[in-house]
């Protein structure tokens, strides 16, 4: 039976990314707070209507008193102004107060109060645009900043705002073009350059995402996150080692953060130095119990040891999370896979291809199972399906090479274990596929 069991068992397929680029910086230092909620909202809250009233009165008596009326208006008028002032300011203060305590509905209800009295005041609107992108309302966040922008376009908090509903909305271009308004008004907004650091690494494009992580921590050398994140931008570009330097610099800066324990672990299991991985991903999963990226990447390396209980007890943690994404039938379908037990492992897989058909892991390791079937023209459809939808899967080439080797197809098994070299960095399977090489005749 062609079990291909000489080749790496990835547990998964692809490891993934631990990069909590959503969670993006906003500055809600403009929400001002310090003032008791028990002072009451409508104390300086002057009704327009009223005032004219007593403006009126106060007329009649200035008469009755032979005092100036202009000197009683003024003084009226006065006494409105800073009344309106005043109100504005504890409404301020309040939605401070309620911002920190979780309370947002109610700190927008005191913006919308500040903003009716004196809608010229740009911070109310930054303010509340932050508390709207904190709720998820970006559409709402970003017509705050738009009217904060038109107050006072020199300000680069209400663009650094936006960007972040912008990035939180998946509009990453829009998000860049905002942060770099944000940062020619301000070249040293570190949070900026953080967060448009976290717009091109979702694009993708990595070398640019640690030019302004780089310059996010020139700025603030403390700024845990960005070493994390920078982490995962050179795990991605295959820099393995800088990579673990940074999250290494995370943790001692900030030894809660779990996506730091998480992406060194998804390092280690590359490097296939398995109980490291899942011992970082054991501190992962104790600080943050629902990061799913742990849980799968620590199926991966039980399964690489060859304890496949443990493997699918995790396996179907990431299920329980996630039930409605690929990525948990996936790996029990790879473990199963390794496993022996092919018939659970094409079941599996088929679920996670029936979630999400462009998913391109279930279908390398259905295939692993239809070719520990000796299905070979089944596992060679699935690895063609896989490359397809990922042209650049190392582990795609190498097992359908196996498969051409078994079925004594030289040519082709070489053409795809030299692709393998080509395209893979991950120690482990270079060496599996130069081992193949040899076995062929090709030194």
């Amino acid at each position: 039976m062609n079990n291909q069991t000489d080749a790496p068992e990835s547990g998964q397929g692809s490891i993934p990314q631990f990069s909590d680029t959503n969670d993006v910086v906003i500055d809600k230092k403009k929400i001002r707070s310090g003032i008791l909620h028990q002072i009451t909202t409508g104390i300086f809250a002057v009704d327009f209507v009223l005032g004219l009233l007593m403006l009126v009165a106060l007329v009649f008596i200035s008469e009755w008193l032979n005092m100036e009326p202009r000197l009683v208006i003024g003084f009226v008028f006065c006494a409105v102004f800073i009344g309106y002032v005043l109100a504005t300011a504890i409404y301020l203060k309040m939605a401070g107060t309620h911002f920190k305590q979780g309370d947002y509905h109610r700190a927008i209800t005191d913006l919308d109060k500040a903003i009716k009295l004196v809608p010229i005041i740009q911070g109310a609107y930054v303010s509340r645009g932050n508390i709207y992108f904190a709720i998820g309302d970006f559409d709402r966040a970003i017509a705050d900043y738009d009217k904060a922008i038109q107050i006072n376009p020199d300000d680069a908090d209400p663009y650094s705002g936006r960007g972040t509903a912008y990035y939180s909305k998946g509009d990453y271009d829009r998000a860049i073009t905002d942060y770099n308004r944000a940062i020619q008004l301000n070249p040293d907004f570190a949070d900026a350059y953080y967060n448009r650091g976290n717009s091109y690494y979702s694009n993708g494009d990595y070398d640019q995402a640690i030019d302004d992580y780089n310059k996010a921590i020139e700025i603030k050398p403390d700024l845990a996150d960005a070493y994390s994140v920078r982490g995962a931008a050179y795990t991605s570009k295959g820099d393995y080692d800088q990579a673990i330097a940074d999250y290494d610099k995370t943790i001692q800066l900030d030894p809660s953060g779990a996506y730091a324990y998480g992406g060194r672990g998804a390092i280690q299991y590359i490097k296939g130095d398995y109980n490291r991985a899942i011992e970082d991903s054991d501190k992962a999963i104790q600080i943050k119990p629902d990061l799913v990226e742990s849980y799968s990447v620590r199926a991966a390396a039980y399964t690489s040891k060859g304890d496949y209980n443990r493997a699918i007890e995790d396996c179907e943690m990431v299920i329980q999370l996630r039930p409605e994404d690929a990525i948990g039938y996936n790996d029990r379908g790879s473990t199963y896979s390794s496993k022996g037990d092919f018939n659970r492992a094409i079941e599996d897989c088929d679920k996670a291809i029936n979630i999400k058909p462009d998913f391109a892991n279930p279908y390398i390791n259905r295939g692993r199972a239809y070719a520990g079937k000796d299905e070979n023209a089944r596992a060679l459809k699935d690895y063609n399906m896989a490359i397809q939808l990922k042209p650049d899967y190392a582990e795609a080439y190498y097992y359908r090479g196996m498969v051409y080797k078994a079925e004594q197809k030289k040519d082709e098994a070489i053409a795809d274990f030299k692709k393998v070299l080509e395209l893979n960095i991950i120690p482990d399977l270079q060496k599996k596929a130069q081992d193949r090489l040899k076995e062929l005749g090709v030194n």
